[in-house]
């Protein structure tokens, strides 16, 4: 039980107590001896006169009317100390549900933290997970690079291949110009070939002649020699 619990249970008390010792029950007990005494005046003053008679009626009824309020008062007092006895009981069952909550609050903090331990522990494998991610990356990219050069080197190379191709293709442009000057030539030659063998066959043809011609004026000749 709280502080403020613990001081309203002791005003319930004490005002319980005071009830007990001067509540209005007692006083309008008090009031009603008075007024008794009032009504029944000793035999010394009977012979007082009227006015005397009528203070103590107004008297009474003032009296009478002191009681009623003091009654009411009573009533009143009765009903407060009533709604302080409830109040005093909501206060308890209000601290009982303090306590509850205060116990589930202290299961939620643990808990809490509990999340937070395990929260943290989840950060930290994705810190460690974004870290190998950006080792993997780096090497990535150091691999990027290096095939780049690699690609930049074999570029250069078909770059050169690209102008050997162009130089063969001119040579053999070159070539064919060659081939077909050297056709022409074999032409030309099969041409000189063709008259060559012509003049073969003429002088085949005179050759026969003449060693005909020989054969027949060969011996006249020497006679024609020796006559001379």
């Amino acid at each position: 039980m709280n502080t403020k619990a613990k001081d309203l249970e002791k005003a319930v008390n004490s005002l319980n107590e005071n009830v007990k010792k001067g509540g209005p029950k007692q006083i309008i007990e008090k009031i009603n001896l008075s007024n008794e005494s009032v009504k029944k005046p000793s035999d010394k003053k009977e012979n007082q006169d009227e006015t005397a008679t009528k203070s103590d009626e107004d008297l009474s009824a003032k009296i009478t009317k002191l009681i009623k309020t003091v009654e009411g008062q009573g009533t009143t007092l009765t009903n407060l100390n009533t709604t302080v006895n409830n109040q005093a009981s909501t206060l308890n069952t209000l601290n009982a549900t303090a306590n509850e909550q205060g116990s589930q609050i202290s299961s939620l903090t643990t808990n809490i933290n509990k999340q937070n331990t395990t929260f943290n522990g989840v950060i930290e494998k994705i810190n460690e997970n974004i870290e190998t991610e950006n080792q993997n990356i780096n090497n990535q990219i150091k691999k990027l690079n290096e095939i780049e050069s690699t690609v930049q080197g074999q570029t250069t190379k078909l770059n050169t291949i690209d102008a050997i191709n162009k130089t063969v293709s001119n040579q053999i442009t070159k070539l064919n110009e060659i081939d077909l000057t050297v056709k022409g030539q074999t032409t030309k030659l099969n041409e000189i070939d063709g008259t060559v063998k012509g003049q073969d066959t003429k002088i085949g043809s005179f050759g026969f002649h003449y060693k005909k011609y020989k054969r027949q004026y060969g011996n006249r000749s020497m006679e024609i020699e020796a006559w001379k």
